[in-house]
């Protein structure tokens, strides 16, 4: 692979990482929105294909090894999304119709106000 190739996909690699933590900083000390969590994660895998294709030199000569590869990664990346779409309170902690009710404070426990 010619050297203008492998600096294009690191610029590519360095952009998506870059886009990808200022879209997460968005949310300081909050729950991240499933819209922004799905677009981190789709350049996540944009990112291990790159990497894999460019920089394991798989493009064109295993095919086979480069798609297990980059779907390796990809399923442990929807399996997280499902996992936080099947929470019953949701991404951001509040509670929904069907969910159980918060159990009341324990005796002489006295909670701390956060700023």
């Amino acid at each position: 692979m010619n050297s203008s190739k492998l600096f294009s996909s690191a610029n590519w690699i360095i952009m998506l990482g870059v886009v990808a933590a200022l879209i997460a900083a968005q949310w300081k000390h909050q729950a991240i929105p499933i819209v922004a969590l799905t677009i981190i994660l789709v350049f996540t895998i944009a990112k291990v294909r790159l990497i894999v294709l460019d920089f394991m030199s798989l493009r064109g000569t295993r095919p086979n090894l480069a798609r297990a590869l980059v779907i390796w990664p990809t399923f442990f990346a929807a399996a997280g999304l499902q996992k936080l779409l099947l929470l019953p309170s949701g991404i951001d902690g509040r509670r929904t119709k069907g969910a159980a009710a918060p159990s009341p404070p324990r005796p002489g426990y006295q909670s701390v106000p956060t700023n």
